[in-house]
């Protein structure tokens, strides 16, 4: 009798754990190439946590690893890659994520699930395993624009000439929580 009990406590118990825990969307389909991405909820925005691996129609992108790295874009090719409805993420709000690293609320590496996969400068892909850099929603000034850098045990922004150097990053998607 107690292994009768036991079958059906299993499932039941199962089910009610699954309820508790159950997040919201946890995942994202675009469809301009039904590429699916895992997000996560973070204050207001939902985050990708992988890299996007959109081909942008410029052709100017380069794809360093589908499943890991994703797609590398100038800045320009950047700012339109995210599906309608995403965007880039601001200064702001990356150093929002920063700070809560800093005050051990979050794991940021972790959290978003970020590949040390480099950069691209002059067409040459650099700095694997060593760092990742994402670009930000800002302006760009005079070929400098703020960025994203992620190392393994730090992050930071900062702002530097990107142009001359025909630097290429990936992309980390935000959209706004409805």
């Amino acid at each position: 009798m107690n292994s009768r009990k036991t079958l059906l406590f299993i499932p039941l118990a199962v089910f009610l754990l699954n309820f508790l825990f159950e997040k919201k969307a946890d995942h994202y389909t675009d469809p301009r190439d039904g590429n699916t991405y895992n997000i996560i909820q973070l204050d207001n925005l939902n985050w990708f946590k992988e890299n996007l691996r959109y081909r942008s129609t410029s052709k100017k992108d380069t794809l360093i690893s589908l499943e890991k790295c994703g797609v590398f874009y100038f800045f320009e090719d950047a700012k339109s890659a995210c599906p309608n409805g995403w965007r880039l993420p601001t200064e702001k709000e990356v150093k929002s994520l920063i700070q809560a690293d800093k005050k051990g609320k979050i794991n940021l590496i972790d959290t978003l699930e970020i590949q040390l996969c480099g950069r691209i400068d002059y067409d040459t892909h650099a700095k694997a395993g060593s760092q990742n850099t994402f670009w930000l929603n800002e302006e760009l000034s005079e070929g400098h624009i703020s960025h994203w850098h992620t190392f393994s045990t730090e992050n930071k922004i900062h702002s530097h000439n990107v142009i001359n150097a025909r630097r290429k990053f990936p992309v980390r998607c935000v959209c706004e929580i409805k």
